[in-house]
């Protein structure tokens, strides 16, 4: 599962990191599902879950490009949670750590341009 080094385990494979991506969707799928069912708890547990899923490979493999952007997707929902809650100094941080991540993936352009739209929206008010 994991790449050895000299420092033992060092990274995380790449079937580690498909499987704990695979699990950071699931959870990220079941927050929209409780969502739209008006469980906010619920689905705060879940992108919770899926931010922390993603957070520890990312630790074991920063250079994977796939944990990167999905880092980008769970801060993006994060702010966009506490924007709907009214909490607009968590919304500013938290597409502040998207945008931060995300000015460093060329291929997400398009999402980096709309964190940068909604933050300057926030900041604004």
């Amino acid at each position: 599962i994991y790449a050895d080094d000299d420092n033992g385990l060092s990274g995380a494979g790449d079937e580690y990191c498909a499987a704990s991506r695979a699990l950071c969707a699931c959870c990220t799928k079941l927050g929209d599902y409780a969502l739209r069912a008006g469980d906010e708890n619920g689905a705060s547990s879940y992108y919770a879950r899926a931010k922390r899923v993603i957070e520890d490979v990312y630790r074991l493999n920063p250079k994977h490009v796939g944990c990167r952007r999905d880092l980008v997707v769970c801060c993006s929902i994060y702010a966009q949670i506490a924007e709907g809650r009214g909490d607009v100094a968590g919304a500013i941080d938290h597409y502040r750590k998207a945008l931060g991540r995300a000015e460093k993936e060329p291929a997400l352009e398009p999402v980096t341009e709309h964190i940068r739209e909604r933050l300057n929206a926030l900041v604004k008010q």
